[in-house]
């Protein structure tokens, strides 16, 4: 019975040691880069998927916690590397961040429509770092933002 005993213990820690090691697997974020996110609103699953346009890859992160969302980038998880194809599709996005976003950093931009959520764009431009949240009503904001929103939108649905 000892023995029986010791190999489930040991068997019980080999696996709470694997599982912790799946979930360290992060990917630190250098030079500029873009994070996409779509936060918000009625969802079917407990996380939100976001995106890392960095260094010649699209990267995702499948494990943010719907209604927990990092505010230090450190804190993301890009565990997933997407296709060359995908990153060919969006890589002229960080690019195209319009210039009057520059002067309004950390602002929400657009009219909140309840329950429908927002795109959350964190950004870094030539070593600085922007964030803004755009809710889904984009109507009274200027072309160039609805341009860029509709472009992350339909390249991150």
């Amino acid at each position: 019975m000892k023995p029986v005993f010791s190999f489930c213990v040991l068997l019980l820690f080999i696996i709470a040691d694997t599982s912790c090691m799946h979930k360290s697997n992060n990917y630190t974020i250098t030079g500029d880069y873009m994070i996409i996110g779509h936060p918000g609103g009625f969802v079917a699953s407990p996380t939100i998927n976001y995106y890392l346009i960095s260094n010649g890859q699209v990267r995702e992160d499948t494990t943010v916690l719907y209604g927990v969302l990092p505010d230090d980038i450190s804190k993301f998880n890009f565990n997933i590397v997407l296709s060359a194809a995908k990153y060919d599709s969006v890589k002229n996005l960080p690019s195209s961040i319009p210039s009057e976003l520059l002067s309004r950093n950390n602002q929400t931009i657009g009219k909140y429509i309840p329950d429908v959520g927002y795109t959350d764009i964190r950004t870094s431009v030539n070593g600085v770092a922007y964030r803004w949240t755009f809710p889904a009503d984009q109507s009274s904001s200027s072309m160039a933002i609805q341009q860029i929103i509709s472009s992350i939108n339909a390249a991150f649905k």
